[in-house]
């Protein structure tokens, strides 16, 4: 289908605002675990990968909005990447990681 997110994975992460970060095997997480998916892909499918600064930033309907309106993939990863770190530094940009910090505010 055009225009949506067909695949995501879930955060890799200890509990919220703490991701796993690959180390030496005697300071924790290896590259042994990290998650691995098999995806099938079909011609003109898009990947779209980031870490958790990007996603943390960025919707996606915007990588959706993005991509359909990119001449190529390059602009695409130019234009997400300078939307990711426009919205990181916007106070009053409601993002994802701040909406996902709510959710987990207990009263």
């Amino acid at each position: 289908m055009l225009g949506q997110v067909m695949f995501s994975t879930c955060p890799q992460e200890h509990y919220f605002d703490c991701p796993y970060q690959i180390s030496s095997e005697e300071a924790g997480q290896t590259y042994q675990d990290a998650l691995v998916c098999s995806v099938n892909l079909m011609e003109g499918d898009m990947i779209v990968s980031g870490s958790d600064g990007f996603f943390d930033n960025i919707f996606d309907q915007e990588i959706i909005s993005v991509i359909s309106e990119s001449p190529g993939v390059d602009e695409a990863a130019k234009t997400l990447a300078e939307l990711a770190r426009k919205h990181s530094v916007d106070v009053t940009f409601d993002s994802p990681y701040s909406m996902e910090a709510r959710s987990r505010v207990r009263y």
